[in-house]
């Protein structure tokens, strides 16, 4: 715990100026927390020790970058990035880990709800230091309307039900290799998708009703793109839902970035949520047409 403390309190500036004191602390918090993880995951599956190597190094990669700073730290940090994401392909974790499906769905689906409520939470603290007017508010309700249409996405659609069904359906020795494409690699980009939509949302606090430069609409729609992307992976490493509409979906998405643009970035943010909310009926809709409750069956 008092690793993710120091973490938590140093990430905000940890990615900053060179050298800063807050990027050795975000370095010494991570090391942490993989040294305490590792000795205590260890008691109970040594197969641990295998990927300990990996999470280390990522670590004392992280804490190297704060000490270096300057353009040296953004390459240990993609190194550290690197690692994590290219350790899983690297080590075979076919029957080595035990997966309870009920347990791992329902923490992944916690996670993703904080996640989801941070970022609502991150606009309205944003937002506090702003006169409270018509548009200001216009602003909030639609950034809270296009969170909302994110969680249906993903729970309306009953995603994590289906991932619990598909996830105990396949041998115990299949669990591992599925957990790690649909709650590491795929959900990746959701996370990432929350993070950029909020930073989006946040950046055009108190400027609203008028158009937007171009990077801050393309990076509400890339938000956007990016979780109905890892949607759309998700369901396809699980095999579970339509793959499509996701798709097209993210598609659509990146289109509105146009509007933001060129009229204002209330009216971007009202079509994400109108193309977020046609991609749920239209789920709907095939669902009964498949003769299968909203949200089930597979695509």
């Amino acid at each position: 715990m008092a690793g993710f403390l120091i973490a938590g309190l140093a990430i905000p500036q940890g990615f900053g100026h060179s050298g800063s004191r807050s990027g050795v602390a975000l370095g010494l918090g991570y090391l942490i927390v993989v040294l305490v993880h590792t000795t205590l995951y260890y008691r109970l599956n040594r197969n641990i020790a295998r990927i300990a190597p990996f999470n280390v190094a990522s670590a004392l990669l992280v804490l190297g970058a704060g000490l270096a700073g300057g353009p040296a730290a953004y390459v240990l940090w993609g190194a550290a990035l690197a690692i994590q994401v290219l350790a899983p392909l690297i080590f075979p974790i076919r029957g080595r880990f035990e997966i309870r499906p009920a347990h791992f769905v329902e923490r992944h689906g916690a996670l993703l709800i904080v996640a989801l409520g941070e970022s609502v939470a991150a606009v309205g603290i944003g937002a506090g230091a702003e006169p409270v007017t018509g548009p200001l508010v216009m602003s909030i309700v639609l950034g809270l309307a296009l969170s909302a249409a994110l969680w249906w996405a993903y729970f309306g659609a009953h995603d994590d039900e289906r991932a619990e069904v598909a996830l105990t359906a396949a041998s115990p020795s299949r669990r591992p290799g599925l957990a790690l494409a649909a709650y590491f690699f795929a959900h990746i980009p959701i996370l990432l998708g929350v993070v950029v939509t909020a930073a989006a949302i946040a950046l055009t606090i108190g400027e609203a009703a008028r158009p937007h430069p171009a990077a801050q609409a393309f990076t509400l729609a890339g938000g956007v793109v990016l979780y109905l992307a890892g949607v759309a992976w998700f369901r396809s490493a699980l095999r579970i839902g339509s793959r499509v509409t996701p798709a097209v979906a993210a598609g659509f998405a990146l289109t509105t970035a146009a509007l933001g643009i060129t009229v204002a970035i209330e009216a971007q943010l009202a079509l994400l949520v109108a193309g977020v909310a046609g991609m749920l009926a239209a789920e709907r809709q095939l669902a009964r047409r498949a003769g299968a409750r909203p949200g089930g069956g597979r695509g």
